[in-house]
């Protein structure tokens, strides 16, 4: 009978499991029809968070297993004294990175206990899609310390960092086809691209992913050339392993050029510079020179290949030229993109800590410590929105603060931006106290890697000072800081990871696991809790995946005019995930339709045959409790409350419609096209007082009249009212 070694299937599937995560969950998407949830980019959040969540899940209970069958469950016992800690500090590169990553972690999950929404906290503003959320959060940090642990060997770190820069590659070639027009698999939903948003569903998103590529194929790229000697015998000839880094580097910098993203394009030229300087300062102006060299003839391949791909109608070079001559004038206007409003009104709500006015106000100076809660930025920023004076001139509906530092301030107070802080720190300063040490130890391949650590947090770190942070550049962004926890045991001396290699495969094929009785009840606790894992881990996104499906299909019944089949399936849409409020404001969208041209819809409240009913005013009651429904599930979202105010007003419960507007006006203040409506909802009620209140306060918020000509004719039937009552 032949045994199979256990432990080496575990460690292969482990493997497996977090390079999938690594190329899978950036890449993985839908077409732009066939999923519709809360965001408008669900097609690709949606497939990205259900393989994030099962992937670690897996991950997760693979090395609980591990740890069962290698017998390293001690290595889990805490030992928390002054000196231990010492010793730890001591003896590793990047222990105060591990301990700042454990801070996040903690301060993280103190901000969701003390969250002004504990269940927004918990699971997200909209479960199991993309957020700051603490699920989302652990999600990120357990892949962070499996991958901390578990690479221990040259073959392995090559196999992932291969795979990151692979992923560089392909999203190159696919910005490429869609810059042309080419969208085979319909991730971006139109044709006729000005930036083109990969399989990330947004520019920025996209351009945040390739920062990292590119910055990990540059690395790479000088370790490799520093390496391999003209004199060394390789396979490939040196001139010809210089033009393969050259192609690969030159297709993501023509898809980072094709996302038009501003902030991610001086990213990637600072930590270029960077990198070269450092490596010219510490290892030697050749290895440096070399190295920009490739990034130079990279550059020009990118720029000549996209002045070639130049057409008439698509004029990707002057769209270049046009969003760098636009950051002078976008400076200049205080503008920035709306990120300067933004950021502006994001830290008055910080420091004035404004809160509802129908709700009971939490604690200021918890608040002030702990932050509104993970995921409540999309919520509380409405309070003090500013107005897009761009287009609209309505509230800017933000769920992020553009800058990662003001975000955590926003959502996790001074706990969750010291985490922050502290996390870029004590990773930058390590490796520059390392790269001062003149120890004989850290071998020039080491050095190399520690400036490109240095160069890349720093392009991190301006890269998200203007842009957000979402779930796959943050996948790819935590497995290299596990990647660089790992490296000081893997990078520090080439004869320290030859002989781990060879120690590691001797253990793997020498160890024989026995299924004797103390492996078996410790197997039996960890088999049940995998089974747990995995099963809250699937079911609940497998239904979640399901219901976009159906909605998808409910909104193309709803496109072709077939109200009866799109009705249909949103309710099961809504059966399958019932804390989805986007799904209740659709379904309430058909019966409005319905309703509106007088079509008979059958459904079990209002059945068409059988019994005589009102069928009108069945469906308005009908909407009404899926409206009702909707609030419930999500009380702080406007759209939810607003919904449930008309179906009010339409049923003629004017008293009920009229309280739930101003619970409308308390959630979003600065919306003068709702106060509008308020005053003259109280001008037909003869509320005079109220109704100047609204008025008021909708002139106030709109000093241009050009743009309220509606407050200003309410203004004036209001003045005819009061000097005809007089």
């Amino acid at each position: 009978m032949m045994k199979i070694n256990q432990l080496g299937v575990i460690t292969f599937s482990l493997e497996a499991l977090w390079l999938l995560a690594v190329i899978g969950i950036p890449l993985v998407a839908m077409p732009y029809t066939s999923i519709m949830a809360e965001s408008s980019i669900s097609h690709v959040e949606v497939p990205k968070v259900v393989l994030l969540r099962i992937l670690v899940a897996l991950m997760v209970v693979t090395t609980l297993y591990k740890i069962i069958l290698t017998k390293d469950s001690k290595k889990f016992r805490l030992n928390l004294t002054i000196k231990t800690f010492c010793v730890f500090v001591k003896q590793k590169h990047y222990s105060w990175a591990f301990i700042a990553i454990v801070f996040l972690g903690i301060s993280t999950l103190i901000a969701t206990l003390f969250s002004t929404s504990f269940q927004t906290s918990l699971w997200g503003a909209i479960p199991k899609q993309d957020g700051h959320a603490l699920v989302n959060v652990f999600s990120y940090l357990a892949l962070f310390f499996i991958i901390a642990t578990n690479v221990k060997t040259k073959r392995q770190l090559n196999r992932l960092v291969m795979s990151i820069i692979a992923l560089g590659a392909i999203l190159g070639i696919l910005g490429i086809l869609q810059n042309l027009g080419y969208d085979p698999f319909q991730f971006a939903g139109y044709t006729n691209m000005a930036r083109v948003p990969l399989t990330m569903g947004n520019p920025i998103f996209a351009a945040s992913v390739l920062c990292l590529t590119i910055a990990t194929t540059l690395i790479t790229c000088s370790v490799v050339t520093y390496t391999r000697k003209p004199h060394t015998k390789s396979r490939i000839s040196p001139i010809y392993q210089h033009i393969l880094w050259i192609l690969i580097l030159s297709l993501q910098i023509i898809g980072l050029i094709h996302t038009l993203s501003r902030g991610a394009w001086v990213s990637v030229i600072i930590l270029t510079c960077i990198l070269c300087i450092g490596m010219s300062i510490c290892i030697g102006w050749k290895v440096a020179l070399k190295a920009s060299m490739i990034f130079a003839v990279a550059t020009i391949i990118s720029l000549s290949g996209i002045m070639v791909m130049d057409q008439e109608d698509a004029q990707p070079t002057s769209q270049i030229v046009d969003r760098i001559s636009s950051i002078q004038s976008d400076v200049l206007d205080g503008d920035l993109n709306q990120r300067i409003p933004i950021w502006l009104s994001s830290w008055q709500i910080i420091v004035s800590r404004p809160w509802f006015d129908d709700q009971l106000a939490p604690n200021k100076w918890l608040g002030i410590v702990t932050g509104y809660g993970p995921d409540m930025f999309r919520f509380v920023f409405p309070l003090n929105s500013p107005l897009d004076k761009s287009d609209t001139y309505l509230p800017i509906e933000a769920h992020n603060a553009h800058n990662v530092f003001l975000h955590q301030l926003f959502e996790q107070g001074v706990l969750g931006l010291l985490s922050a802080l502290l996390l870029f720190i004590s990773i930058l300063v390590p490796s520059i106290l390392l790269l001062c040490n003149k120890s004989p130890v850290l071998s020039i391949e080491y050095r190399i890697v520690l400036v490109g650590i240095i160069a890349t947090i720093m392009g991190r770190t301006i890269e998200q000072s203007v842009g957000i942070a979402r779930i796959s550049d943050l996948t790819v962004f935590w497995i290299m800081l596990g990647v660089m926890i790992a490296l000081p045991n893997i990078l520090s001396k080439e004869s320290s990871i030859d002989a781990e290699d060879i120690n590691l495969r001797n253990e793997i094929s020498t160890k024989s696991i026995t299924t004797n009785s103390s492996i078996r009840w410790r197997i039996l606790p960890i088999s049940l809790i995998a089974i747990v894992i995995i099963y809250i881990s699937c079911a609940g996104h497998i239904h979640y995946f399901r219901a976009t499906l159906s909605a998808s299909e409910a909104r193309y019944h709803y496109t072709v005019g077939d109200l009866q089949n799109s009705l249909l399936m949103i309710e099961h849409a809504i059966s399958l995930s019932p804390d989805m409020p986007t799904y209740y404001l659709f379904k309430n969208l058909i019966l409005s339709d319905a309703i509106l041209n007088n079509i008979a819809l059958d459904t079990f409240e209002c059945p068409i045959l059988g019994i005589s009913i009102d069928q009108r005013q069945c469906l308005l009651e009908i909407k009404y409790q899926s409206a009702e429904t909707s609030v419930n599930q999500q009380p702080l979202y406007w759209r939810s409350v607003f919904e449930k105010a008309v179906s009010a007003d339409n049923l003629v419960k004017y008293d009920e419609a009229l309280e739930l507007y101003e619970q409308t006006s308390i959630l979003i203040p600065n919306s003068w096209p709702l106060h509008n409506q308020l005053a003259r909802l109280y001008i037909f009620e003869e509320e005079y007082d109220k109704a100047q209140i609204h008025l008021n306060h909708s002139l106030n918020i709109l000093q241009k009249g050009s743009y309220n000509i509606e407050g200003q004719t309410l203004q004036q039937e209001l003045d005819d009212r009061i000097r005809n009552s007089k």
